[in-house]
């Protein structure tokens, strides 16, 4: 990818202009030293330890600096008198009135208190202005330390965040393919590309995965969250709100931003865990039918053994994570980490009733007593995945800091299609005299890194950065045949590659001005160039020839990439952005933003956002914001292609996938795709009082021309019509901007702590999401003439609808309790995750899910100031979802909803030994 990137003649631009203003920075800023003073120290806690990481701002003024291994900061500005702001994750704010002189140095250590509760955290999103909390912000944001990362007992950040953030959903799926391994995660009901993902502030790259099969987020790419190592988090910061104006595309439900870390000395930990669950595995006749159903035809098979109790003791997982932070010249530090994460399947697939193979003379073949009923595997694949990450800086000049972060991440997944039985046209009975479960491997490689200079130049600060990152999806399948070739096929295939690769350069102004107000105008202005390419390369040619022999052409369950899938599609965008913020008076903040950007495909957008937050009393403010956003289709939604198995009603079809501007695609009525475009308004409030916060923020998100996937077309007119377009596929989609919808809601979080006599602490949290969507335009939505002549599916009927609209949880509900007293510490979650609802073709049907409550419990204990031992469980009281309609279940074999956002695996139970040296 870089040589095509650097072949591109408006990035060489770009880069030779970032080379030369990095060197005038490190100039000017060399000759304005002298006219400043300093003001410098140490940030520790009450047992005197340093505070790594502890970020020291000068109130009001865009000027401040993080501590380092040693906790000492240092900070120069021009003489007069400021607010010295200290805070650090877990930690009371500190503030404190200082003078600060020309060319002399002012030494102020700073001790911080342990907090009781949360909502003093100072954020960085939602503003760019220093020093704001999280109850002072005009807009709602979630901040996650470390050390609730990893009291989750999770080890992929999707489930983290799931667990903690009530409008964060994030569904475990089972067999769809690469969405396995890439969970797809979304935010107020929103689709995984509405969200726009930071690391340390800065964009981060999607995934290369489109999700084509019948998951939540059908039809989007998604950043692969789970390549971010949990052991490498600081803190993760949520913004619930729109953003499209500070941050750019994409940003349309929110922003996650997640802080790498940065500290001092060895820090190690391992865990182990499985799942210990007690399942009811099986249908009793008259269970999960629908009103007035009927018990379904599979219950009189005379190999289907009913309800019976099964324990499972599967999804054994060992994760290693070593880290070192190592100090540098110049007031530098560097952190280095790497983590290794075994993760085995769990299945809750029922027993296959179906007759396996054919009769012999007029009789059950007498193997389908001793056949292994057990043939599909339900539940989360097998992972194996090591990731290296680092994140470090030093100073370079006076005032001049050089940033680095990155890392890499290695996945290999495995996990099972549809079992194809003895009897199955699509078996090969000479190589698989049972049937077979075809396997999908999935190596999924991503890497990244960044680096940049930010510092001051006279009145402005800076940051001018450089960030490259690729994500590649390496296919294979196993364990499989081409019917097509039969004999003679090969059983393992190397089925061809997806590749995303993006580069994005940053350079961003912060500075204030004195007008007048209550606090000075914090003036940021910046710009970004984003370069993007996108590629579907070929597998091997046996993963998707046609043998000629009449069958369905390819390897099993995954026919490989073609030649005639092959893309290799790029495009660049440029942006510039203002973001002026102000106190006007002091109870009344305001904020305006602006941002145009220029898309080589899509053309220009112009978005705005207006937020003010005005304190009515102390304690208690009202807060709102109104903002347009916008999003260009993925490349991989403009071009991506394939053909693959999908089971619609119990009856697999080759469904082709074509990109808009395919001959395939345009003959069944698509047209050329167009950007989203949306408006988000939001009204809360906040009260603090003592040892509690409560914010509470309602929204209202209007996205117009959302770039969905059609229904799966299907029929024997429409297979035809692909046969004579020399396309081996007997049904197809393609991307459309059919739907506008609606989302509105309301979050709520409170927290409340207190410290009790025998020198312990408690804390309380309150989490809250009441979600809603609608689709507006529903009666508006017409199937293409063209279409319409060839199958009776619709361009976007009930099932995808019921996708939108009720395919997520209504609301969820968590409550976190910690207690902490000396060495020991408790952790209580329990969280209620709302209804949903499977919308089917037929209303007859559709199910709702009712709500799932599940209770996490962890129990920690310090051996010693530099070891921990945790023991703990997730869904300790082994609670699974409703089962689907007996009808609905694939002959019994799928008892549970892949939608389901608690997950259906049961009790996992865990433990973990932490070192920090």
């Amino acid at each position: 990818m870089i040589p095509k990137l650097l072949q591109n003649k408006t990035y060489r631009s770009i880069l030779k202009m970032v080379s030369c203003v990095a060197l005038l920075f490190v100039f000017t800023a060399t000759q304005t030293f002298a006219q400043q003073g300093t003001v410098e120290g140490v940030i520790s806690d009450t047992d005197n330890n340093p505070l790594p990481g502890a970020n020291v701002v000068l109130v009001g003024e865009n000027i401040g600096a993080s501590t380092n291994p040693d906790g000492e900061y240092s900070i120069s500005a021009s003489a007069g008198n400021y607010t010295l702001q200290v805070s650090f994750l877990g930690y009371q704010t500190s503030r404190q009135d200082i003078t600060i002189s020309p060319g002399e140095t002012l030494t102020l250590n700073v001790t911080l208190e342990i907090a009781t509760f949360g909502g003093g955290e100072v954020v960085v999103l939602g503003t760019r202005r220093q020093g704001r909390t999280v109850t002072q912000s005009a807009v709602p944001v979630d901040v996650i330390s470390a050390e609730e990362v990893q009291a989750t007992g999770f080890t992929q950040t999707t489930a983290i965040i799931r667990a903690l953030v009530p409008s964060f959903n994030s569904p475990e799926s089972s067999i769809t393919d690469g969405t396995d391994h890439v969970r797809p995660a979304t935010l107020r009901g929103l689709g995984p590309d509405q969200t726009l993902v930071l690391i340390n502030g800065k964009r981060r790259h999607t995934s290369a995965i489109l999700h084509v099969n019948g998951s939540i987020g059908r039809g989007a790419t998604g950043v692969d969250l789970n390549s971010i190592p949990a052991n490498m988090i600081e803190r993760i910061e949520v913004l619930r709100d729109g953003a499209a104006a500070q941050y750019g595309s994409d940003a349309i439900a929110g922003v996650i931003n997640i802080v790498l870390k940065q500290s001092a000395g060895l820090d190690a930990s391992f865990s182990y865990g499985q799942n210990v669950s007690q399942e009811e595995r099986g249908y009793a006749p008259n269970q999960a039918l629908p009103e007035g159903g009927t018990t379904a035809g599979f219950q009189s098979s005379p190999y289907y053994p009913g309800q019976e109790d099964v324990w499972h003791y599967d999804g054994k997982t060992v994760n290693l994570h070593l880290g070192y932070g190592f100090e540098l010249p110049n007031n530098g530090q560097l952190y280095v980490a790497g983590q290794y994460r075994d993760r085995g399947i769990t299945n809750r697939a029922g027993i296959d009733p179906r007759q396996n193979y054919p009769e012999v003379n007029g009789n059950p073949d007498p193997r389908e007593l001793t056949f292994d009923r057990i043939n599909h595997r339900y539940g989360s694949g097998d992972l194996l995945d090591v990731s290296g990450f680092f994140s470090g800086s030093m100073e370079v000049a006076a005032d001049v800091e050089l940033y680095a972060f990155g890392g890499i991440s290695l996945r290999e997944g495995e996990t099972g299609g549809f079992y194809r039985r003895a009897l199955d046209g699509r078996n090969v009975p000479e190589y698989y005299p049972d049937g077979f479960l075809p396997l999908i491997t999935s190596n999924v490689y991503d890497g990244s890194f960044a680096a940049g200079l930010k510092g001051r130049t006279g009145e402005w600060s800076y940051d001018l950065s450089q960030v490259y990152g690729h994500n590649s999806i390496n296919y294979g399948v196993t364990n499989s045949v081409n019917t097509s070739i039969g004999v003679g096929s090969p059983t393992t295939f190397k089925a061809g590659t997806l590749a995303f690769d993006q580069a994005t350069t940053n350079l961003d102004f912060v500075r204030t001005a004195d007008i007048g107000t209550a606090q000075p105008l914090s003036i940021a202005l910046g710009s970004e160039f984003r370069y993007e390419l996108y590629r579907i390369i070929r597998g091997e040619a046996e993963s998707y020839a046609d043998g000629g022999n009449g069958a369905a052409p390819g390897a099993q369950v995954f026919p490989g990439f073609s030649p005639r899938n092959e893309q290799n599609e790029d495009r660049y965008s440029i942006a510039a952005y203002a973001d002026l913020e102000t106190d006007i008076i002091e109870p009344w903040t305001v904020g305006v933003a602006g941002r145009l950007e220029s898309y080589s495909d899509f053309g220009n957008t112009l978005t705005g956002k207006f937020s003010t937050r005005f304190e009515i009393v102390e304690g208690l403010a009202v807060r709102g914001a109104a903002s347009t956003g916008f999003r260009a289709p993925s490349l991989a939604q403009s071009y991506f292609t394939s053909i693959a198995t999908v089971f619609i009603d119990g009856t697999p079809f080759e469904v082709g996938t074509f990109p808009v501007n395919s001959d395939a695609a345009q003959a069944l009525g698509a047209e050329p795709l167009e950007a989203e475009t949306s408006v988000n308004l939001s009204a809360g409030a906040t009260f603090e009082r003592g040892n509690f916060s409560l914010t509470a923020d309602l929204y209202r998100i209007n996205i117009d021309d959302r770039v969905v996937f059609t229904e799966n077309f299907t029929g024997e007119d429409l297979a035809d019509f692909l046969q004579n377009q020399g396309i081996n596929a007997t049904g197809g989609r393609y991307f459309t901007n059919a739907v506008n919808t609606e989302t509105q809601g309301i979050d709520i979080i409170a927290r409340y702590g207190f410290n009790l006599a025998d020198n312990s602490t408690m804390r309380f949290t309150l989490g809250m999401n009441f979600n809603e969507t609608e689709i507006t335009n529903k009666d508006e939505i017409d199937t293409p003439s063209e279409l319409q002549g060839l199958t009776d599916v619709p361009l976007f009927g009930r099932v995808e609808i019921g996708r939108f609209e009720v395919g997520q949880p209504s609301s969820n509900i968590n409550f976190m309790a910690n207690y902490e007293r000396e060495k020991w510490s408790v952790m209580l979650r329990g969280v209620r995750y709302g209804e949903i609802e499977a919308v089917r073709s037929d209303p007859n049907d559709d199910q709702v899910y009712g709500n799932i409550f599940t209770t996490d419990l962890e129990f920690t204990y310090s051996i010693s100031d530099d070891v921990r031992l945790a023991l703990g469980g997730n869904n300790i009281f082994d609670v699974y979802p409703d089962k689907t309609f007996q009808g609905n279940s694939f002959n019994g074999i799928f008892q549970y909803s892949g939608f389901s956002p608690s997950g259906f695996e049961g009790r996992y139970l865990y433990s973990r030994i932490t070192m920090n040296f």
